[in-house]
This record gives structure tokens, sequence and C-alpha cells, in this order.
């Protein structure tokens, strides 16, 4: 303590003493101010002991940012130099630019000066026009003005998911880079559409916009981004596996030359099986094939169309054409063979398969059938009889095939569309046998089967 007032006496000797930040006068300044010790034990004045009248000066701090100036260039490039009361540069100074777009998105990064006083700070900038203004403690600059050009970049990502489970598409939207607002249009494809059909419209809202969807098999998603004039768009296939197991069949046994047709996509839940009237565009497919002048009217005609399991473990929607007397009955039958997960490996109208052979009255059946083809109304003659013209009951619309590769028929002049599955043992699935489950459903409701006479893939119903 001693030593302390002795420093303090000495001090006061000076022209003024600088001690927390507060400047004290000399002792002339103040004659009540003794700055001698009155003994060698005795402390000497304290700042405490300062008169009231003795002056002051307030507190400052050396280097404290006063004047920040800024400069950038539209490649996003902001410059500046922070300066204190003494336009002295700041050294360490930490320096926060923020960018504004026209409309409000905001950007910023930050710097500290260096031994210059000087900062650098580069922005990623999306397109568009923005204030720049760079702030230093309280000293703010001016502002100064980037214009910057755009490139957008699209990426979109859809997850692998199960065959009609929803799962999200996600779409990410840069602009230089950088995570950018947009407005994004997505569009999706199944292998079946000729064109592709609008899933809905989002605003990516931080760079990201996620739309839900149901893929059925494999579709591609496209989204479309447009931003302040620009516009770029990708594209993305959505992996989808199965709903269900595949079929079963023997190994090394024999297969349609497709595999796994793809029929059209189903709709809602369930076999949603329905019969109605043949409209226009069925009914003009059918004329010059399984129709002709003569055969059964088109108003004693119905469309099915039901959903049903295939081969490869997806849903379809097919559709046959039959008879009005039997069309609810039709609609019945595949929704109970839907139910006892009895698999279809497609079914579509047989008239895709052209003219029948020679020039004879009908649409193909051995195309049809070769391509295990599930079908019923052909105004044809019987396979193997043509010669004969001995008309088919299909002519009238009342009997249906089912799954022929699997359940092959016999006739005096062959076995079509294949001898392998004769051996009526083959443990494939879409067979038809005496006890089989499926052979059951159409019984019950008054199908006749022609297993008996080796026909195994048709019903009278």
């Amino acid at each position: 303590m001693q030593t302390l007032a002795r420093r303090i006496a000495i001090g006061g000797a000076l022209s003024g003493v600088m001690f927390s930040g507060l400047v004290a006068t000399s002792a002339a300044a103040s004659p009540d101010f003794d700055p001698i010790p009155r003994s060698e034990h005795e402390a000497g004045p304290l700042i405490d002991d300062i008169p009231d009248d003795a002056p002051l000066v307030q507190p400052f701090e050396v280097g404290t940012p006063v004047t920040t100036t800024i400069s950038a260039d539209d490649s996003g490039v902001v410059t500046g130099l922070v300066t204190d009361e003494s336009d002295d540069p700041v050294v360490g100074a930490l320096v926060t630019v923020v960018a504004t777009s026209e409309d409000g998105e905001v950007y910023q990064d930050s710097d500290t000066t260096n031994a210059d006083g000087e900062y650098r700070v580069e922005l990623s900038l999306p397109s568009g026009t923005y204030t720049v203004v760079a702030t230093a403690g309280n000293a703010e600059s001016g502002q100064a003005v980037i214009s910057r050009q755009g490139s957008l970049n699209v990426k979109v990502r859809v997850a692998t998911t199960v065959s009609e489970r929803a799962t999200d598409v996600t779409v990410q939207v840069r602009d230089n880079g950088v995570l950018a607002r947009g407005k994004v249009v997505l569009f999706g494809q199944e292998p079946t559409q000729s064109s592709r059909s609008k899933v809905g419209s989002a605003t990516a809202v931080g760079g990201v916009a996620t739309f839900r969807v149901r893929p059925w098999k494999n579709p591609v998603y496209t989204a479309v981004v447009t931003r302040k004039g620009l516009e770029s768009s990708a594209s993305e296939t959505a992996r989808t596996t199965p709903r269900f197991k595949l079929a079963k069949r023997p190994a090394g046994s024999p297969q349609p030359a497709n595999v796994y047709p793809v029929g059209e996509q189903p709709i809602g839940g369930g076999a949603k099986s329905i019969s109605r009237k043949i409209p226009g565009n069925v009914w003009r497919s059918m004329n010059g094939l399984t129709w002709r002048k003569g055969c059964t009217p088109r108003k004693k005609l119905r469309l099915v169309q039901v959903n049903y399991r295939g081969f490869d473990g997806y849903r379809h929607r097919g559709q046959i054409v039959v008879s009005r007397s039997i069309g609810k009955k039709t609609a019945k039958i595949f929704k109970r063979l839907y139910k006892k997960r009895f698999p279809i490996r497609q079914m579509q109208l047989v008239d895709v398969y052209g003219k029948n052979r020679g020039g004879r009255p009908g649409a193909n059946d051995y195309k049809s059938m070769a391509a295990d083809n599930t079908s019923a109304f052909n105004c044809r003659y019987v396979v193997g009889r043509e010669s004969q013209r001995v008309r088919s009951p299909h002519a009238s619309g009342r009997s249906l095939d089912i799954n022929p590769f699997e359940n092959p028929y016999v006739s005096a002049k062959g076995t079509y569309p294949n001898t392998y599955y004769l051996n009526r043992s083959a443990k494939s699935a879409g067979m038809f046998k005496s006890r089989s489950k499926a052979t059951k459903v159409l019984r019950k409701v008054g199908c006749h089967w022609g297993g008996g006479y080796r026909d195994y893939h048709h019903f009278d119903c």
C-alpha cells in the first residue's frame, strides 16, 4: 500500500494521471489535494480522495469502428475499409455484409478486417438485383448495388418404394449454385401413358419443394422450374418394387415372349370391376377385327374392366368384351379371382393382335394365346376347325379364355399355345385344375370348365 501511495504521489507531480480510463489533473489544479504522505506509514491519496471539483475526461476506447466503406461488383465480391474516429484502420473488426433482393430475399456473410482495416466478402447470390450494406459494430456503410445473372440447376429425387405406396418427390432448385426460391410444376408419366400428366405445382421455399405421390410401375417424374425469367427442368425415374410376390413357375418351363407385359394402370383399391356399354373408341377398334357385320350387335355386348394381380407382382387394369347377358357375372368372377390372389398375365382386347390368319374372320387368337392373353368375345371360328367354318362360342361373347399359356387347348390339329402344360401336375401359378380355388370360383357362378375336353383355359358361362 505504501508503494502504491508513493507511485500515485510521484505521478501527481506530472501533468496528469491516467487510471481506469479517468484522467486526473496535477496537484496544482487543486489546492486541497495533498499528494505527499504525512508519514512513511500512511497511505497516499487514492482516486476516491480526488476532490469533486477536479476536472474529468470521459472514457473512450482506442480502435472503435466509426466509419465503414463499401464497394461491390456484380460477381458478388464486396470490399471496404473500417476506420476509427482518428481515421486509423481498425484491425480485427467483425464486418457483416447483408444483401437484400427486390423481393425480400436476404443473404449474408462476414469477414474480419486485416492489418490495414480492410475486409473482403464473396457473396453467393442467385439471380436478381441486391442492395448491399456492411456493418462493423455500430458503424454502417452506405448502400452498394449488385445485379446478378442467373443459371438454374434442378435436381429431382424419389426414394425407391413399393408400388402404389405413398412417397415424396423432392425437387431442389439452385440458382448460381445457391438454393433459391422458384415455381415448380411436377409432371409424371407411367409406362402405359403416351404423355406426361401434371402432378401438381408448388413454390420451392428455401430452394426445396416436395410432392406426395403414389408411383405405380417405375414412372418418370419431371420438374419444370421457373425463376425470374429463367427456366430449367430435370427428370428422375421412380424405382418401384412389386406389391405382391412374383408368380411361381417350374424351373425350365417355357414362357411367353413378353414375360411381364404391362397392362393399364390400376384404378382405386381392390378389383374395381365394372360392366359397361361399349364406348365409341373400343367399338371402332373392334370393327373389322373381333366384330364384323352379322356378329352379335353392339347393344348386346358389354365391356368389363377390372384390376388384376399380374405375374410380375404388380396390379394392372385389364378389359375384355363379353355378352351383355354375362356382363355383371364376369365382373363378379374377376373380382373373386382377385380376392383369391389368382394371377393373370394380361387382359387386353384381342384386336391388338391384328387380323386372323389366312384372311379368316375375327382377330388373331393364336397370337393372343401365345401372349398368354385373357380374352372373351371374338367373332371367329373354332381354333383348329376354321376350314369347317365351325363358329366359336366366343362369337356370342359368352365364353372366357383365361391364362391360355398355362392352360393349353388340345385340338384335332395340334396343341395351342404349347405342350409343356399338358402336364397338369406342374406347379405353376395361373393354372386351372379340377379342384383349384380359381376353378371353383367360376363353377360357383355357373361357368362350365373345358378341362374335361382338354381346353384348359376355356369357360362357357
